[in-house]
């Protein structure tokens, strides 16, 4: 049930990012805001490594796919100048984090890396 809502998520943002040009990817709904699509984008794929990798599988040394770590809400900054080549390969099906994120819930549904949470 969970990878059917995922995917239902993840195909509607792929959707609506796959509509947008350059600009409508990099414009930000208040100017005091860093939040474009294009951070949306990005933010999710964080999310994703985070849970699936770094919480279900406990592998913390896993680094986060865009964000820096020393800079706050770094995954939410514009990337100047790359938004024009269609975010340097970012969109949701570039990730690659829902194959692997299958494959963590799959491995702990197995038994082989799931622990209780404590």
């Amino acid at each position: 049930m969970l990878e059917a809502w995922l995917d239902f998520h993840r195909t509607t943002l792929l959707l609506k990012y796959e509509g947008l040009d350059a600009a409508a990817l990099a414009a930000r709904p208040a100017a005091t805001s860093k939040l474009s699509f294009h951070g949306l984008v990005r933010h999710m794929a964080d999310v994703e490594r985070n849970w699936f990798t770094r919480v279900l599988l406990r592998a913390r040394e896993t680094p986060p796919v865009f964000s820096d770590l020393a800079v706050e809400d770094s995954e939410l900054v514009p990337l100047d100048g790359a938004v024009g080549g269609r975010t340097g390969g970012t969109g949701p099906a570039r990730t690659g984090e829902a194959p692997r994120a299958r494959g963590a819930v799959a491995r702990a549904a197995r038994g082989r890396s799931a622990k209780t949470f404590e």
